[in-house]
């Protein structure tokens, strides 16, 4: 008689399941979020959005020699003395409440269909599952960050140098002032997954976020007493640090919004993951 295969349990059956992986685990998220209609929409909303917005600026550059006044002077009331930077702090709100709505759609439209449950079955333990969904939110904004200061910077350069402007310096406090902004739409990407997966509504889940990016930032200064200081340490203030100049504002001012927001989003993401393992998905 010829020996079973290894492949053959004594059961007879055929190999034990393949062990899940946080590889395999990070890969699927990955393609979950590119598959998805409503991530895909955001995505290209957000470059849409800021292509648009820069469009209207760099017109508005050509038009104000046309009609007499000094784009020069109007561009640095608007701008400041770096102009390609002031846009760019621009462009970043415009892409945060939309970046902020990518990660909570990353958790809330899977948990919507269905699929979380059976993410969940397929891979046994929650934490993996959660820690996969936060990278995969940091990396898109992350991107997007670095896509939409793209689009400022070819859209603004050729109509700053027909003006005579220096346009863009690739120099040590504008790469800070780049790279300050894509890490500030991938931290805001985590804290919109982070806060969207503790509710199992989409609707909610996009209440509490757009509320924080967007609402509290005018609301709580109406607060007497504490509401200013509150205001000073919500996640859109402190982030609006990391893309200031470093030799306008300096280090300190930088790394310490960078501190208070990576406390802010742990705070968020440990949340999410005690919740994950005391209920069900």
């Amino acid at each position: 008689m010829t020996a079973l295969s290894p492949a053959l349990t004594k059961a007879g059956s055929t190999s034990p399941t393949p062990r899940v992986t946080f590889r395999g685990v990070l890969r699927s998220e990955w393609i979950k979020l590119r598959s998805l209609r409503s991530s895909v929409w955001a995505a290209v909303l957000a470059v849409a959005s800021t292509a648009m917005f820069t469009g209207l600026i760099v017109l508005g550059f050509l038009i104000a020699p046309t009609s007499g006044e000094d784009p020069a002077e109007i561009i640095a009331a608007t701008f400041g003395a770096r102009p390609a930077i002031g846009v760019l702090g621009f462009v970043i709100l415009i892409a945060q409440s939309i970046v902020a709505v990518l990660g909570v759609l990353v958790v809330s439209t899977e948990r919507g269909s269905g699929l979380l449950a059976v993410t969940a079955t397929a891979v046994p333990r929650r934490t993996p599952i959660l820690a996969a969904k936060l990278i995969v939110s940091a990396t898109a904004g992350f991107v997007l960050g670095l896509v939409t200061s793209a689009i400022s910077y070819l859209f603004l350069q050729p109509a700053l140098a027909a003006l005579g402007m220096e346009a863009w310096r690739l120099d040590a406090p504008t790469v800070q002032a780049l790279i300050g902004g894509a890490v500030y739409l991938a931290l805001i990407a985590v804290f919109g997954t982070a806060l969207g997966s503790l509710f199992r509504s989409t609707a909610a889940g996009l209440g509490l976020v757009l509320g924080i990016v967007l609402a509290a930032p005018v609301l709580l200064p109406i607060i007497p007493v504490i509401g200013g200081t509150l205001a000073r340490i919500l996640p859109t203030s402190v982030g609006m640090l990391l893309f200031q100049p470093f030799d306008e504002v300096g280090w300190t001012t930088v790394l310490t919004g960078l501190a208070i927001l990576l406390a802010e989003v742990a705070a968020a993401a440990v949340v999410a993951g005690v919740l994950w393992k005391r209920r069900d998905v």
